[in-house]
């Protein structure tokens, strides 16, 4: 938040406390996902449900949480006549809004922080189906080997 509001600050901007604030944003995110899809692997494991019920469950709770206030959001801006928003509405209703600047290479000002939300959102639809169908020694290999090609990615 102080990057946004202090950002004119030459010494704020320096800091780069955005792209930290977005950083932490993924990896409590990440974390708090990761650990409520290991307890419903648990569940699955130990025959309590199935790996339907289980990534139903926890998709329908994701959507609940997020939809309602992202879509009024989108509607209402859109409704108001938001022109950035209505440029990129199909991307935004479709979570798609990152590939959006990747196309028009601008950010825009007041809608581009839902990149971040277009991200998270594969995050919810892709890891659920790793996190819920691999025993807890496979998962483990496959959440260090996503590590490695993070760092690998970083590092190039």
């Amino acid at each position: 938040m102080i990057a946004h509001w202090l950002h004119s600050n030459p010494i704020i901007d320096r800091m780069k406390l955005g792209f930290i604030g977005v950083d932490f944003f993924f990896v409590i995110s990440g974390f708090l996902i990761s650990l409520q899809l290991f307890q419903l692997n648990d569940s699955i494991t130990q025959k309590h449900t199935s790996f339907w019920e289980a990534a139903k469950s926890f998709w329908i709770r994701r959507a609940l949480r997020i939809f309602p206030l992202y879509y009024l959001v989108v509607i209402l801006a859109t409704l108001f006549n938001d022109n950035e928003l209505r440029d990129a509405l199909i991307y935004n209703l479709t979570y798609t809004s990152n590939f959006y600047f990747i196309k028009t290479q601008h950010w825009t000002s007041t809608f581009s922080h839902f990149w971040s939300l277009s991200v998270e959102e594969y995050f919810y639809l892709g890891w659920p189906l790793i996190a819920l169908t691999l025993n807890k020694k496979t998962l483990m290999s496959v959440i260090a080997l996503i590590a490695a090609i993070a760092l690998i990615f970083r590092y190039i």
